[in-house]
């Protein structure tokens, strides 16, 4: 008897496949997650389209909740606008006479 490992890839098909009828609805959820973990430190290097299926198995697997990924890109933009209004210092200029 031979046991296979599942990879994510194949894991992941098979719960879209038999998934309900939410799937395009958590599709664009789970895009909207991807974009949120690809900021956090850990994720910043990995390819868009590994953290897609990322993304995607969180969701099918209720591992994250759509209230959840709401949430995370509420305070992603509120950091995003605080970082952007805060003031910048600024180096100071040598000037050549």
């Amino acid at each position: 008897m031979t046991i296979e490992k599942i990879s994510d890839t194949e894991l992941l098909e098979k719960k879209i496949c038999d998934y309900g009828t939410s799937k395009y609805k958590d599709l664009v959820v789970a895009m909207t997650w991807a974009r949120v973990i690809k900021r956090q430190e850990e994720n910043r290097t990995l390819p868009m389209a590994q953290l897609i299926e990322k993304a995607l198995l969180d969701i099918v697997d209720n591992r994250i909740t759509p209230e959840h990924v709401e949430e995370a890109t509420v305070k992603q933009a509120a950091d995003a606008a605080a970082r952007d209004s805060a003031p910048r210092r600024r180096e100071p200029r040598i000037s050549v006479d």
